[in-house]
C-alpha cells in the first residue's frame, strides 16, 4: 500500500513523502487516517530530535511518522484479527505505550509506519497489544482526534487533590474557584470547556492571558457562561484559587498560581517545558502551614481516553472550541514547523485533502464558501457537517 506521510528524519528535518507500507500481517491493521490534530508536543519533539524521549536514535535511516491526535477507519484486517476488528470499523488511539525506566514508545513518535500524519499508516501488534485502539461510535472525526488532548486534560483534573478530613480526595473542588492561567490557547479553551461539563466541576472558572487575539476569541467562546476572562498586564486575580493549572512555563506565571491558591489549594504544571533546568520560585511556607500542593500531569490514561469519548458522544463536552484552521496533508509540515508562531487554535490536518492550511474564520474568503457557511450555522466552529462536505470533495 502506497502512503503519504510527514516524517521525522532529525532534529528540525521533517518530509512528507510518499512511500510503501509493509503487507498488513497477521496481527496488523492497516488503516485510512481521516484527520490528524497537530500538538505543540510533536514540534517539541522536532526542535529535540533523538535527544526527545519517545524519539528512536536511528531515524536517519528509520524515518518516524508524525501526528499522535489522530482518527480513521480500518481498511485491511489481518487474518488473526477477523473477529475482533472490521473493515470500516472509526476508531481513536492512545497513543502512549508505555514508559520503561526512561524507555518510551508512543505512536506519531516512535514507529516508522503508524502516525496520523500520513494517508494510510499500520497498527502493528505491539500497538494493538497495548490497547491502543479505541473504538469511535461518534459522528466526527475531528471530535475523536480531539478527544486526545482531551484526555490529558481530564487526566489533570484526575490528579488534582484535597485534603478532606486527613484523607485525600482525588479531583477538582467541587462547585469551588478554579484558575487557568496563560490559558486561551487550545489547550486552555479545552480546559474551560471540560469543567463545565463534567459532573463535580467548579462553580467559577477564572482564564488569564496577555495576548489580545486570544483574549478576544475566548470570550467570544464563551460569552455567557460562568468563565471570567481576566487580562493579565491590567487585571489581578481577586479570587483565592482552590484548583490552578499553569498552561506557560514561564517563571512569573507560576508564581502568580502559586501566589493565588487558597488554603489546601492544588496548583498542576501542565505546561511541558523544553528546558531542563526550568526553575520558579514557589512558597514552601504555604505548602506546610496552609497544605497548598504542587503536582503536574502529562499524557493520559486508555480509561481517560474512553471517558472523554463518551463525554462527547453525549455532547457533555464540544471539543471543536480547540479548533481554529484546517488543512491537507501538504500543509502539515509547515504547519507544524511554525506551530508556536501561528496563533489561535488546534491545527486539523485532513491527510486526503490538498487544502492549504486555513483559518476557520477565512474560509469564505478563501475559496471555501460553503464550508463557511456550514460553520456559521454552528457559531463559527468546526462541525461534523463541515467535515462531511470536506472529505466527500
Amino acid at each position: 500500500m502506497k502512503t503519504e506521510a510527514l516524517r521525522m528524519y532529525g532534529t528540525n528535518d521533517i518530509r512528507v513523502e510518499s512511500f510503501d507500507l509493509s503487507d498488513c500481517g497477521a496481527d496488523e491493521l492497516l488503516a485510512e487516517v481521516v484527520c490528524d490534530s497537530l500538538c505543540l508536543s510533536t514540534w517539541k519533539a522536532i526542535v529535540q530530535g533523538s535527544n526527545h524521549k519517545r524519539i528512536p536514535d536511528d531515524i536517519a535511516e528509520q524515518p518516524t511518522i508524525m501526528g499522535h491526535e489522530f482518527s480513521g477507519r480500518i481498511r485491511e484486517v489481518g487474518e488473526n484479527l477477523t473477529d475482533r476488528y472490521s473493515i470500516g470499523q472509526c476508531f481513536a488511539v492512545q497513543p502512549a505505550l508505555y514508559r520503561q525506566g526512561e524507555s518510551w514508545k508512543a505512536i506519531g513518535f516512535s514507529f516508522p509506519e503508524s502516525g496520523g500524519d500520513a494517508t494510510y499508516m499500520k497498527l502493528t501488534a505491539e500497538i494493538l497489544d497495548h490497547d491502543c485502539f479505541i473504538p469511535w461510535n461518534g459522528s466526527a472525526f475531528y471530535q475523536a482526534a480531539l478527544a486526545e488532548p482531551f484526555a490529558c486534560l481530564l487526566h489533570a483534573v484526575r490528579a488534582q487533590y484535597h485534603i478532606v478530613d486527613g484523607q485525600h480526595v482525588m479531583g477538582v473542588c467541587p462547585d469551588g474557584c478554579c484558575a487557568l492561567l496563560a490559558a486561551c490557547g487550545p489547550m486552555g479553551l479545552g480546559m474551560a470547556e471540560l469543567l463545565l461539563g463534567i459532573e463535580n466541576g467548579p462553580s467559577r472558572i477564572v482564564m488569564t492571558d496577555i495576548d489580545d487575539e486570544r483574549l478576544a476569541r475566548a470570550r467570544t467562546l464563551f460569552a455567557g457562561r460562568p468563565v471570567h476572562i481576566i487580562d493579565a498586564r491590567t487585571e489581578t486575580i481577586t479570587d483565592a484559587c482552590d484548583d490552578v493549572f499553569v498552561f506557560a512555563a514561564v517563571e512569573p506565571v507560576v508564581s502568580l498560581a502559586d501566589s493565588v491558591l487558597a488554603e489546601d489549594g492544588c496548583l498542576n504544571f501542565f505546561a511541558g517545558p523544553t528546558d531542563t533546568q526550568f526553575t520558579a520560585p514557589i512558597n514552601f511556607h504555604s505548602v506546610h502551614y496552609r497544605g497548598t500542593h504542587i503536582i503536574g500531569t502529562t499524557g493520559s490514561t486508555t480509561k481517560d481516553l474512553r471517558d472523554v469519548l463518551q463525554l462527547i458522544e453525549q455532547e457533555q463536552i464540544e471539543p471543536a472550541i480547540m479548533l481554529s484552521h484546517i488543512g491537507g496533508l501538504k500543509a502539515a509540515e509547515a504547519a507544524t514547523m511554525n506551530l508556536p508562531e501561528l496563533g489561535g487554535g488546534k491545527k486539523i490536518i485532513y491527510p486526503h485533502s490538498n487544502m492549504p492550511l486555513t483559518a476557520i474564520a477565512d474560509l469564505a474568503t478563501s475559496g471555501y464558501p460553503e464550508l463557511a457557511k456550514a460553520c456559521t450555522k454552528h457559531g463559527g466552529l468546526w462541525n461534523k457537517e463541515a467535515e462531511a462536505l470536506l472529505i466527500a470533495d
